[in-house]
């Protein structure tokens, strides 16, 4: 009874029966732990429980990123499902049960042999009349759910999932990147229902917030960076693809021009191409002018003098000539406009291809006219999001991808993309499918050779960790409406200008490691990744790379490329609740880059790594190969005492980061 008085006090007039105190005292100092830890450790006390029918041996705690937290925070959870006038004291079968009803995995685990339904009628009373209402909602979710729409979120503060932080991660990322490097591609990949039309719409929020400024009075001001929203899929019908992408760029951005740079837009946009049309019009409207003034008036003067009739005969037959010329030449003009107004339509295929038919060196003046549209816009940057790219067909996908690679890779202007990266391989794979027999490089499809030139960083859309898909499963069917997990805004101040003051990633991590409590790890989380994209701590870490460019292809690009693929995985990790020390993180980062079919072979079948006999018939001759080159060996173990190399555990948990 000691043990148990003194677990009560954190309870407040609740009592602990002495198991429980026991547990709670046994557990104090073990830190966040999961539910099965403490049903466990009531188990193995009361290995009676339900007539013996489940050990404590046969729970498993899962995986590592499961919900933690601290025994106290686990008993008040477990205190909240009960009703404090009918239960005046926790006792070991209600902690048990509470526990399962947190904790969907371990309740799917307590009800083998039928346990959980053998502990529930072992209580005195019906265990609904134990429960508070939160407790019932968790025992027997409602019948009816509320019905959500299938549509992308577009506020930060919808998200649930902590893709918010990821976005806010990209944006500073986004505004980090210099106008002197031209053009700035990235990839969003993912399947499809994976969220990628989400995550833009928090992107294009987060830039606006990255790069928002104060006036003098401390009122917010709008940023400069304006979000071209461009849906591929509905734009597939015009050709070529980037015709209708240049029109949507002046349209959304046309309001910060000048009148004067419209109208110059405006009637480039309509003349384009068409000299041949409007000056057979100019010539047109001469003639009729000539024939209006000079013309008719001469021969009426010629037929008056050859022809003499009577005036009254004259006048009516000249008026009604005049009018039937005019009426004939407005017929002509009326259709000559016509004609010209559908084929000058802006946007519109017909558009696009008289264009390109009728003028010399249409692509030169594309560019020249893209890049001194966004030079009109400045300072404002212009970030353009491409959505539903993985919906078109192979044809349309590739035309529109080169056409950024070429016509507009001189502007200043990021593009973010987001479809599916097996989509994008298949595309180039079945146009160029007949340069494969020519194009071969090991651990890399021909497709990967083509987006690897095209896109700056390709990152997949974050995972989230069980906790969190576990909180948001409970909001979609109503069964609590639990308040959001905590932001990086709730971080108290000396902790956030801790954070701030600390450009090293190793230093960083170790601040969230000391963090106990779930809750407050999300937001440190949270705001350890803001941090990670700062330009200071990007310089820091790409230093601290610097060990393992030996591992890298030798090219100028291959450095920057692995300092912006690993900031990414990093900041994945972190929100994903994946601790991976820097080491193995590097190296898997290096695979993915260099090998990229090798990597999700390995992602999917971790085991191949042994290279056993057993398991050799199995490996497809292509990776059992590349795992036999000595450049691959250096990556994944190096064979030079790689403290911390990969190996299949460390590979199942890199293989997490993707969605």
């Amino acid at each position: 009874m000691k043990a148990a008085k003194q677990s009560a006090a954190p309870l407040g007039d609740w009592r602990l029966s002495p198991t429980v105190g026991a547990v709670r005292d046994g557990l104090a100092d073990a830190g966040p732990v999961n539910a099965v830890v403490v049903a466990k450790a009531i188990l193995e006390r009361h290995p009676e429980y339900a007539k013996g029918t489940l050990g404590p041996d046969a729970l498993h705690e899962g995986e590592p990123d499961t919900d933690r937290r601290p025994v106290d925070a686990w008993l008040a959870a477990v205190q909240e499902l009960y009703n404090s006038e009918t239960v005046p004291e926790l006792h070991g079968r209600l902690v048990v049960i509470g526990l399962g009803l947190l904790s969907p995995s371990l309740r799917e685990q307590l009800q083998q042999d039928n346990f959980w339904d053998a502990l529930i009628g072992e209580l005195r009373e019906p265990l609904e009349s134990l429960l508070s209402e939160q407790g019932r909602a968790l025992l027997e979710p409602p019948d009816a759910v509320p019905t959500h729409p299938d549509q992308p979120l577009d506020r930060l503060e919808q998200d649930r999932l902590g893709r918010a932080a990821f976005a806010r991660f990209l944006a500073r990322r986004i505004a980090a990147v210099s106008e002197e490097e031209g053009s700035y591609a990235i990839h969003l990949y993912g399947p499809w229902g994976a969220g990628k039309s989400t995550v833009l719409r928090f992107l294009a929020q987060a830039l606006a917030e990255a790069d928002g400024a104060r006036d003098g009075h401390g009122n917010a001001t709008p940023g400069r960076w304006r979000v071209v929203e461009f849906n591929a899929w509905r734009h597939q019908h015009v050709h070529p693809p980037w015709w209708a992408l240049l029109d949507a760029v002046f349209r959304r951005t046309q309001h910060r021009l000048s009148l004067w740079e419209r109208a110059c837009e405006y009637g480039w946009r309509f003349s384009a191409g068409r000299g041949v049309w409007l000056a057979s019009l100019a010539i047109l409207i001469a003639v009729a002018w000539l024939l209006v003034l000079v013309v008719l008036p001469w021969a009426r003067a010629e037929s008056a003098q050859t022809l003499p009739a009577e005036p009254a005969q004259t006048l009516p037959l000249a008026v009604l000539e005049v009018a039937g010329q005019l009426g004939a030449l407005a017929v002509t003009l009326w259709g000559i406009a016509s004609a010209v107004g559908r084929s000058l339509l802006v946007g519109s295929a017909e558009a696009a291809r008289s264009y390109l038919s009728a003028t010399r060196n249409p692509m030169e003046t594309i560019k020249g006219r893209f890049t001194r549209l966004i030079d009109r816009l400045k300072p404002d940057r212009v970030a353009i999001f491409i959505d539903d790219l993985d919906r078109c067909r192979s044809a349309y996908v590739v035309e529109l991808l080169e056409g950024i690679q070429t016509l507009f890779r001189d502007a200043p202007v990021v593009y973010v993309v987001a479809a599916d990266r097996r989509w994008l391989n298949a595309c180039y794979e079945e146009v160029y499918q007949s340069m494969r027999p020519w194009v071969h490089v090991p651990g890399k499809s021909l497709g990967t050779l083509f987006l690897e030139k095209l896109f700056q960083l390709s990152t997949p859309v974050p995972a989230a960790p069980p906790r969190i898909q576990e909180a948001y499963w409970h909001h979609l069917i109503g069964v609590r409406a639990d308040a959001q997990e905590p932001t990086e805004e709730t971080i108290e101040h000396d902790e956030r200008e801790g954070i701030n003051e600390t450009d090293d990633e190793a230093a960083l991590l170790r601040r969230l490691h000391e963090v106990q409590d779930p809750g407050r790890s999300q937001a440190i989380r949270e705001r350890i990744v803001a941090r990670l994209a700062e330009p200071e701590v990007v310089a820091r870490t790409e230093h601290a790379l610097k060990p393992f460019a030996p591992l890298l292809e030798p090219t100028p690009r291959a450095m920057k490329r692995l300092v912006n693929a690993y900031s990414t995985n990093r900041a994945l990790a972190l929100l994903s609740h994946l601790d991976i020390d820097r080491e193995p993180l590097v190296r898997w980062t290096i695979l993915s880059l260099r090998w990229p079919r090798l990597a999700d072979a390995l992602a999917e079948h971790p085991e191949w790594m042994e290279r056993k006999e057993e398991a050799g018939a199995a490996v497809p001759a292509e990776i059992e190969a590349l795992l036999g080159r000595e450049v691959v060996q250096a990556v994944l173990d190096s064979g030079h005492g790689a403290r911390k190399p990969l190996d299949a555990e460390t590979i199942r948990l890199c293989a997490t980061l993707r969605a």
